[in-house]
């Protein structure tokens, strides 16, 4: 995360008291102590804030939003999440975008920088209404365009990406924060920092995955201590983002017929999970460790959507009339 000279907050009519305190610091101790997810998170939530306010970086956004006043920087976080509803992103990721800016502009309060906060309220939740993802065979024909693609190494980073996040069911900030010493070819193992966590867990490879991470290695060519990145020029081979993921998903999603997003693959990859089970009679309590869900009513959620109880039930009682 780049952050220009510091600027101190003496001279804005908008402060409560004068203070040493300039924005480095105060983005220093927003960042500080948080996991790894956690901060790439946060960092790539306020990057989009500041693409957003057309400033140069995350310390003018800071700057900038500090300095609106409470009116207009309600104003404008309206306005943000109103433009991010339009782009279509999920409610989870609108929400959590503007629950950074609620933190930050908490801590600038703590430090008497201001004595107002914002109170541009989040989206009802809609993160489970469906979760059938994108359905295999779309799915297959995503995995089958990325691997066909002229660039070698991008068919075999894009095949890895997506195998991981079908094979093993991965957030995107579980990928996202990967590094290349999480992988043991040899053991078929890989150390994921699951969300909610803070020590990584070890989780077992299928033999396909591993074969898709191995073509992968095969071809990097960078000695990078993050497992994937950019591959662009304009990335200049950073870590890959939860954007860069994004795009890469709706991309081939839209060329295989029929769009989704990254967490729809989650999603179909745990009502394929829940479907195994029941096939091979493996109680769905035992998915949870799959799916790293920490309640059984999430997971049940799948299942019953799989199954269509809901609707099996409302056929048995219309046929009572």
């Amino acid at each position: 995360m780049h952050i220009s000279r510091p600027t101190r907050f003496l001279c804005m009519s908008n402060l409560v008291l004068k203070s040493s305190i300039d924005v480095e610091q105060l983005l220093s101790v927003f960042l500080s102590g948080r996991k790894k997810t956690t901060l790439l998170s946060y960092s790539s939530d306020l990057t989009e804030f500041t693409k957003f306010l057309g400033v140069q970086t995350i310390q003018d956004a800071a700057l900038t939003l500090i300095g609106m006043g409470q009116a207009k920087a309600n104003l404008e976080t309206h306005r943000y999440r109103s433009v991010m509803m339009e782009q279509g992103l999920a409610s989870s990721t609108i929400n959590r975008r503007l629950s950074a800016l609620r933190s930050l502009l908490k801590l600038a309060r703590t430090f008497g920088l201001i004595n107002w906060s914002i109170e541009t309220g989040n989206l009802p939740s809609s993160s489970y209404r469906d979760t059938s993802g994108p359905g295999l065979s779309i799915f297959k024909k995503m995995v089958q365009l990325a691997s066909s693609q002229r660039n070698r190494a991008k068919a075999a980073r894009d095949v890895a990406i997506f195998r991981l996040m079908f094979d093993l069911g991965l957030r995107v900030s579980e990928i996202t924060a990967l590094e290349f010493a999480d992988v043991n070819i040899e053991s078929r193992s890989i150390n994921i920092l699951a969300k909610g966590r803070r020590e990584k867990m070890k989780i077992t490879l299928p033999i396909v995955t591993v074969e898709a991470i191995k073509a992968w290695i095969n071809v990097r060519a960078l000695n990078k201590t993050n497992l994937f990145y950019n591959l662009d020029r304009q990335g200049n081979g950073e870590r890959i983002t939860r954007r860069g993921i994004h795009k890469l998903v709706v991309s081939f999603s839209i060329k295989a017929g029929r769009q989704t997003w990254p967490h729809g693959i989650r999603h179909l990859s745990i009502t394929e999970a829940c479907k195994a089970a029941q096939e091979n009679g493996i109680p769905i309590e035992e998915i949870l460790t799959f799916s790293r869900h920490k309640s059984l009513s999430t997971l049940l959620i799948y299942r019953d959507q799989n199954e269509d109880i809901r609707g099996r039930i409302a056929e048995l009682v219309a046929q009572k009339l």
